[in-house]
């Protein structure tokens, strides 16, 4: 989770292609790497430590918010609230049930379509 806070530098120093690329795929890969390889490969650690992840998860979604109501550059306040909405998608994933893994896929997705909106539209010259 530390390490994506890192992004938001990522994000203002990449070109708004770079940006929206970080934001919409490369943010999303670690999500993925938990539900492939974590969850299929260690099952009973998952179990274990879904207490933890989901204590993280949270964590992650409040300082990632409160760090983005902070902003003034538009790229690190999406970034922030790119890396607070994923907290969303770990949390729903590591609640290990039937509504909570499902759940995740449409979470996954939504911050791309707000990176957009934000980052593209021509009202923000960046």
């Amino acid at each position: 989770m530390a390490i994506a806070f890192l992004a938001a530098d990522a994000h203002v120093e990449a070109p708004t292609a770079g940006s929206v690329i970080l934001a919409g795929v490369l943010l999303k890969m670690g999500t993925y790497g938990f539900l492939r390889f974590n969850l299929q490969l260690f099952p009973q650690a998952a179990w274990q430590l879904a207490p933890w992840m989901a204590g993280l998860a949270v964590i992650g979604i409040l300082y990632g918010a409160a760090v983005s109501y902070a902003q003034k550059d538009v790229k690190k306040l999406v970034a922030y609230s790119s890396v607070s909405h994923l907290g969303f998608v770990m949390l729903g994933l590591f609640a290990l049930n039937s509504q909570g893994v499902p759940g995740r896929h449409p979470a996954n997705g939504q911050p791309r379509y707000k990176h957009r909106r934000l980052v593209l539209d021509r009202r923000y010259d960046l």
